[in-house]
């Protein structure tokens, strides 16, 4: 596999999909620059960079489209953007959030992915999502990335429900006994298929569920045409290491940078 050809298919699959599910976006330095409300991971800017170098004027625009919206501007950096986007952004004061690694894998058809988890397949079932369990879902599948005793934010809900809807994508319960335990999402577009969105409840944990919800997305994209799939961590948590047991390989590591107002 190519790795930088598919970490460049992997950004454009996303910048779709922002652009599908945001309230606004704005297309500028070859990527996407989203708006969905103040303080959603949807509101940020995917993709830039990647087409060449890069204006003065384009990056005031892309500053300009979050401070018209009272937002603070994001941007994920992929390690192949031209560097004038690098040091546009370092001159109006962008600063570091987090890493996130690109992980890789080739699926193919008959392959058989659930022998991949180790210890075998969990006692539990993986369900797509039903009408009616859409909010259910995408409270289950956002809870591991709110702080404990918090809710997801409204916007963040309405985020989700749309990106449900959309053509493509998938939801996947994870049921122990019947009873919802986690949930995943993914994408496919055009052979290039992204997992994202997993959370698994604290009780439920280290039974297996997370690498059976890896390969349960893996099984419905490939259905949908995807021969590679992309999932993303941050350096070091078990997502990472469950993506590596499963065959994935790094393709490479983006920055996450954000402007402060």
């Amino acid at each position: 596999m190519d790795l930088n050809a598919a970490l460049v298919a992997e950004t454009r699959r996303q910048q779709r999909g922002m652009a599908s599910i945001s309230l606004e976006h704005i297309e500028l330095m070859g990527g996407v620059v989203a708006w969905a409300g103040v303080g959603s991971w949807g509101s940020q800017a995917v993709g830039l960079g990647l087409s060449g170098p890069v204006t003065d004027a384009e990056l005031d625009a892309l500053c300009a489209f979050y401070d018209e919206r009272g937002g603070e501007a994001k941007v994920e950096l992929l390690p192949i953007a031209h560097e004038t986007l690098i040091e546009g952004l370092a001159a109006r004061g962008f600063v570091m959030v987090r890493f996130e690694n690109m992980w890789f894998r080739g699926v193919s058809e008959g392959e058989d992915l659930r022998a991949l988890v180790p210890h075998g397949w969990p006692d539990a079932t993986f369900d797509d999502v039903q009408p009616g369990e859409e909010r259910m879902f995408t409270e289950l599948a956002g809870s591991g990335f709110v702080e404990e005793g918090e809710t997801m934010s409204d916007e963040d809900m309405d985020l989700g429900l749309r990106m449900l809807e959309k053509p493509g994508v998938v939801g996947v319960i994870a049921r122990v006994d019947g009873v919802p335990a986690g949930a995943a999402s993914g994408a496919a577009h055009e052979g290039c298929g992204g997992l994202f969105g997993a959370s698994v409840l604290p009780e439920y944990r280290r039974r297996g569920l997370q690498s059976a919800l890896i390969v349960a997305r893996m099984e419905r994209l490939r259905e949908r045409g995807a021969t590679q799939i992309c999932i993303e961590s941050e350096p070091g948590i078990p997502t990472e290491r469950n993506a590596r047991r499963l065959g994935f390989e790094l393709a490479g590591t983006k920055v996450l940078l954000r402007r402060p107002r």
